[in-house]
């Protein structure tokens, strides 16, 4: 479907699972009623009008995260290696709300493994426009368990309480965390890192890692500053 038509698709249409053509048959089904009910309804505070409003899922947004959470399961169930991939969505689409519903969705699927979701982006108005969202949502066990990752120190920090915990039989602890990806600098971890050149080209490995499954990374914008970063 081009862009321009999707960008002038009424968002009240529900066009999954079929982007081409609305379908509110689909929507008022009781397993996906009861599934947008769940994981994609929610409250939030807000600063103008109406003290708090009702926030519910498009159409986009359903469908970009059942296919993220497909690729999660299917990763964490071993019946697949790929563990990563890319959603594109058009400016204005509400990718704060993809990735809050990923989170949430993750956050409660494994409760009883203490999960933990990074939210990375490369601007500060990003940063502080995720929190603005996440800070207002009117949930408990998602507020209890989110902050923001102020400096290097606290991200390293974070790392090594993980490491550290595996190591030691402890439970690392559940959070939702944002942070940047400037912070990741090679210069700050490269004791937890060896390097290897093959053929004049650097691959980095990491020299300990976490081996908890349920960690999740979300990123938002930052593959425009993480290529010199990851080199």
């Amino acid at each position: 479907m081009p862009k321009e038509e999707v960008e002038s698709a009424p968002a009240f249409e529900w066009r999954y699972l079929n982007e081409e053509r609305p379908d509110i048959f689909d929507l008022l089904t009781p397993e996906r009623l009861l599934d947008v009910l769940r994981y994609y309804t929610f409250f939030k505070k807000n600063k103008k009008g109406a003290k708090r409003i009702k926030v519910i899922t498009r159409w986009n947004q359903y469908r970009a995260t059942r296919r993220i959470i497909e690729r999660i399961e299917e990763y964490l169930s071993k019946s697949s290696e790929k563990k990563n991939g890319l959603v594109w969505q058009w400016q204005g689409s509400a990718k704060t709300f993809i990735m809050f519903f990923v989170a949430n969705w993750f956050l409660n699927r494994y409760k009883g493994k203490n999960s933990v979701v990074f939210f990375v982006v490369d601007r500060t108005d990003l940063k502080d426009q995720h929190f603005g969202v996440f800070e207002a949502v009117e949930d408990r066990e998602f507020r209890e368990h989110f902050d923001v990752i102020k400096n290097i120190s606290e991200l390293r920090k974070r790392i090594e309480e993980m490491m550290k915990s595996e190591e030691t039989g402890r439970v690392i602890p559940t959070g939702l965390h944002i942070t940047m990806i400037q912070k990741f600098q090679y210069g700050k971890f490269k004791d937890l890192m060896r390097v290897k050149k093959v053929q004049s080209e650097e691959n980095f490995e990491a020299e300990k890692a976490v081996r908890k499954s349920e960690v999740l990374f979300l990123i938002d914008e930052a593959h425009r500053t993480s290529t010199k970063l990851t080199r």
